[in-house]
This record gives C-alpha cells, structure tokens and sequence, in this order.
C-alpha cells in the first residue's frame, strides 16, 4: 500500500484563456426561488456572455493518484466564507450530511456541488473531477449579505474536498477527507450596487471600475494562484469524528419533513405510541404549568388504530414523537428569541437569529432520534427537497415581529370603548382556566361528540390545539376580550378578539403565533365575535392559499362560551367545527382569497361557501379556574 499523499488543485484543463483562474470580486444576481448566481464564475471562458448565467466549469485535479484511499474517491466544492472552517485532512463526517444537500435539479440551492464527470489523465498521471460542466444550474451561492461598508467586505471562498467512503462501527455510512484545497478569497457584490464597468454592460464608457471601497478592482491584487496543497506534503491526520453543520436549506427541508409527518396522517396512525405521549406531555405539563399536582391524565389519541398505512412505517417512531414533544416545549423556555427580536430591522443579524432559531429546534428535535437517521424522516414524509423558499423565514419574521411587540415598551393604540356592548357587564369569564377533562379514556373530548364519519385530527393539530387552548387567561376589556395562553410557543402580547359582529383580523393567536401564515396549505386568522351579557361567540375561519394541491375546502370553528353562574362553577364552551367545499366556479375563476381583505373574505363565504357546509364535529370543553397559587408560581416563572 503506498504511503503518498494525496494533493488537489483547483484547474480549468481544457481553458486556454490568460485570465486567471479566479477572480477578485464577483457580481450576485437574484432569480426566482432564492437563487443567488455568482456571474463570471469562476472566470468569463472563453468570453463573456451577457446574460446571468455566464459562467463556466472547473476542475479538481488530484495528483498522486496512487494514494492510500483514493480509489472510488468522490469529489465535492462547497462555497462559505473565508472564516467558517474547513473540515480538516482525516476527518470522518456523515454521509448523509453531505449527500442530503448535494446540488440538483431538485435542489438548486443544495450546499455540496457533486463531480459529475472524472477522467484519468495518463500523460500526467493525475485523476480529474470535473464540476458543473454543462453550467446549466450556473453557480449559486447563498450567502446573506447587508449593506453595511463592513460586511460587503467579507471574503469567501470555494472549497474543494476529495472524500473515500469508510468503515465504521454504526451502520451509517461515513466519509473521510482525503484532501482539501480552497480558492484565493474573493469577494460578493450585488449586481445592481456594481458600476456599470463591472456589469460588463455592451454600451459601457467607462474604462476602469468606480466601485467603492474595497469592491473597488483597483485595490486587486495580481493573483498567481499557487494551492499549498500542490506544492506541501500535507502530514497524515489521525482519523477524528467531525459532525458537519448541515446548511439553513437542509434543516429547512427536514424539519419540513417532520412537520409533514405529522400533519398529514391521522392521529390514529401514532395509536401504538399513544402511552410515550401521553407520560412526555403529563411530565411537560406538571412542570410547566407548576403546580398542577392534580392533573388529570387523559388520552389525547383514539383507542383503536386505524388499518396499517400503505407505506411501510419507520422502524420506530418513538425517538421522533419525543424528540417532537421535549423539543417543542423546551424551546417555549428559550431566552434567545428576544435577543433576535431586538434585531429585527437588521437584516443580517436577522437571518442570524433565524438560522440559530432553526439549529435550536433541529438539535432538539436531532437529539432524540437515535437510530433514526434525518434521511430515513424525509423519506417517509414523501418529500423532496424543495428548489425555492418553504416560507420558513418569512414564518420566523413573522414571530420575531410579535415577540418584539411583546418584550419592547410598545403599547397599542387603545380602542374607543362602544357603549352598546354588554361583554363587561359579566366579569365571571375573567381568569385563568385549565381544561378539566372527563374521568374516562377518551380521545380529548371527540369520544363524547357528533363526529362526521372518516374525520380525525392529525398530531401537530392536536399539538397545536394543546398550545393554544388547554390552560388559558381571559380577560375582558371595554370592547375585546384578550386570550393568552401558558403554553405559549413564542412571547407575545395576548390574542385580542374585538366584540362587534364584524369581520377581523387577529394578529397573534394565543400561543404566541403569528396569525395569516400558511400552515400546510391553509391559512388563519380571519374572525367574528359577538356576545351577550353572559355568553361570548367567536368564529374563526381558514382558508386554502394557492399551495394547496387543489383547493378544496374552507374551514370555520366556532366557539360558544357560557359564563359561570358563580366563582366556583366551571367554564363551558361549546365547539363546532365545519367544512365548506370550495364552489367549482370560484375554482375556475382562480380567485387568490389572500388579495382580499377580512370583510370581503368572510362575505364570500356568506355567499357562496355557506351552503357547502358539513359540520365535521361538535363537542362540550369544561374549564375549571387554575387556583390562586398556581397562578402566583406561573407568574414567577414567567
């Protein structure tokens, strides 16, 4: 076995042009799905082309082909900035966290660049990885700039990495770095910041470059492109265990996939796991709501499966139900968020706080799964990895907006009171209220109710429903009435619902969620609410967004709330939940219901979706009043 060491290199073997391989300063151009492309990359070969996808291919030249572990090597560039590490010579990382984010068609944003072509060269003895050879996804990179002087002067690099797959003793396959090389550094410009000499524009007068600073090309200087790795002989590292970061892109993408897991079966399909959750949510609960000594534990899934899925179910889905569970609450106790929040005019420390958001709950969720590996949950959710933007960071603005309303000295604007309603006449709805189940085994209260044949929730409905409704504080003002909930997943100011009849908007539901996002194809937040002087009514609507495959129905839940006939009584309320099918005329009419406001939404519905209605279920909650003390803590630990 020969004991040389592999070396790589950055070349371009079939150029014959006198540029340099790389260059100072690359211009960035934005096209649809957040695709970000460098243009000129890595040079204009043999000339340059005017459109956003001028770019060309390079190379990877292996030398010493001979090496110890370089046959059935595999090839991989990766774009990052000059500070973030590279992974060292002899480290082991997971193959999936490479092959999970590997560019495709399907994956125009994937971080690792494949090979997809190699050749031996005889006459130099070295093996070639060619790369993007056909330009035709040009080169993407996405990182996030701003327009601060200090930032656009942050220099990147490419990154190439030749990897052999090794033995280990887990049955996940595994990659070693056998050798690394990095480009000269180079800087980002956004293509409309640049001037008119560096846009390469045909018309152009200018004969040097006028960009400011350190964007300008006349701070250049001459690169002779010489890779250490070409030249030393890099020692032998003892074989280490790195874990490799995974991109924003992926960790959007598998937590995607877990929320699909979850949403799209019925509850019943976890029926086998029902005990795990059960004990994961009554130890969450007992903690969180603090002094809850006598709380009731109730099944929150049916007693009878239903029939086997179609396809094959993971080996265990345990590890991902608790790591869904202890994730979701452990992040509700999460300090960092306001800190993210106070920076939410600031792009970049924005998109910081959102990719720390997303390391959190992956590492949450990640650290439960065991043996379940991320490739086998996106594999079971059916999903690809999508090529544009799964409206993960725009969910995320969204929250960090409310949670900034929540924790800054921002008071709204108060609401003249309307002396024509009654809401405040009847102050027993005020407090705080825990749902008190019925002693029996039932499946939250469905057990007890008019149930539509073939309805069931999904868990993340049921998780969801959990944060919002199952311990509560209500509070009366002169025309609203505010609900906010202890369990709530982000800090925000408390859910206001106006009392007048008419259709609004609610801007934050009470666990703490911003409202008018798209969960899962569907939209919420529209609502009316009325009262009398002892009974409150609140119907709140959703609606399917364009993402749905197709739209075919609309949903409205309608709450009825009986005040207490005394302090020691219980709080009544009354569900019913209802679907409408959307009209085949509005589905021709390819009417956006998001281009509409509240009041035209609702009417339409009056109108036309009315008489589509099928109620789905109906069914009693009972609430009882959290005791003075519990809520003495609550408030402490708050």
């Amino acid at each position: 076995m020969s004991s040389t060491v592999a070396a790589v290199r950055f070349s371009k073997e079939e150029c014959r042009c006198s540029h340099p391989l790389f260059s100072y300063k690359y211009l960035r151009t934005h096209r649809a799905g957040s695709i970000k492309l460098l243009r000129c990359f890595p040079h204009c070969c043999p000339d340059h082309s005017s459109t956003s996808f001028c770019a060309t291919s390079i190379d990877l030249v292996c030398s010493h082909h001979g090496a110890s572990g370089i046959e059935g090597g595999v090839a991989f560039l990766r774009m990052q900035s000059r500070g973030d590490p590279v992974l060292p010579v002899g480290a082991i990382v997971a193959a999936s966290d490479v092959l999970s984010d590997v560019r495709s068609h399907d994956n125009l944003r994937g971080d690792w660049v494949p090979s997809v072509y190699c050749y031996y060269n005889e006459a130099t003895h070295e093996m070639v990885y060619q790369f993007n050879q056909a330009t035709g996804f040009g080169w993407h990179y996405g990182w996030v700039g701003t327009a601060k002087t200090s930032h656009r002067s942050t220099q990147h690099v490419l990154i190439g990495y030749l990897f052999r797959h090794v033995a280990t003793s887990s049955q996940e396959p595994k990659f070693c770095v056998v050798a690394s090389t990095s480009s000269p550094p180079f800087l980002v410009m956004s293509y409309r910041r640049a001037c008119a000499f560096c846009q390469k524009l045909r018309t152009v007068s200018q004969i040097h470059c006028t960009c400011e600073g350190d964007l300008n090309l006349r701070r250049a200087k001459p690169l002779h492109f010489t890779p250490l790795a070409a030249h030393l002989r890099l020692p032998v590292v003892s074989p280490s265990l790195v874990v490799l970061a995974p991109s924003p892109e992926t960790m959007e993408a598998r937590l995607h996939a877990v929320y699909t897991l979850l949403s799209r079966p019925s509850v019943r399909a976890f029926a086998p796991y029902a005990e795990l959750v059960h004990r994961l949510l009554h130890t969450q609960l007992k903690s969180i709501l603090s002094l809850e000594k006598d709380l009731v534990l109730f099944h929150w899934f049916p007693l009878q499966p239903e029939p086997a899925p179609s396809e094959p179910p993971l080996a265990s889905m345990a590890p991902l139900l608790e790591g869904v569970v202890l994730g979701l609450f452990t992040a509700s106790q999460s300090k960092w968020r306001e800190e993210a929040a106070a920076n939410l005019l600031d792009r970049q420390a924005l998109y910081q706080g959102y990719t720390a958001w997303l390391r959190h709950m992956y590492d949450a969720i990640g650290g439960h799964l065991g043996r379940v590996t991320w490739a086998e949950l996106v594999n079971q959710s059916q999903q690809t990895i999508p090529s544009h933007s799964s409206g993960c960071f725009e969910y995320f603005v969204a929250q960090m907006r409310e949670v900034f309303m929540a924790v800054e000295p921002y008071q709204l604007k108060e609401r003249r009171p309307d002396c024509s309603l009654n809401l405040v006449s009847d102050r027993s709805f005020q407090g705080s209220w825990i749902y008190d189940p019925p002693p029996s085994t039932g499946y939250l209260p469905l057990s007890h109710s008019m149930v539509c044949p073939g309805f069931d929730l999904s868990l993340a409905s049921l998780l969801r429903s959990l944060t919002m409704s199952y311990s509560v504080t209500l509070t009366l003002g002169p025309s609203s009435f505010y609900i906010s909930s202890h369990l709530s997943l982000w800090p925000a100011k408390p859910a206001e619902f106006i009392v007048d009849g008419m259709a609004h908007i609610c801007r934050v539901f009470p666990n703490g969620e911003s409202s008018m996002s798209d969960l899962h194809g569907f939209v919420l937040g529209d609502y009316t609410a009325s009262c009398t002087p002892h009974s409150i009514r609140l119907c709140l609507f959703s609606w399917p967004t364009l993402s749905s495959s197709p739209p075919t129905a609309s949903y409205r839940l309608t709450l009825h709330a009986i005040s207490p006939v005394s302090s020691q009584d219980a709080l009544q309320v009354t569900v019913l939940l209802t679907a409408s099918h959307v009209p085949n005329r509005l589905l021709r009419s390819h009417i956006d219901l998001m281009d509409m406001t509240a009041s035209e939404r609702i009417g339409l519905f009056a109108s036309t979706w009315i008489d589509q209605s099928n109620p789905l279920a109906a069914f009693d909650m009972r609430y009882r009043r959290r005791r003075q003390e519990e809520d003495d803590e609550q408030q402490t630990r708050s």
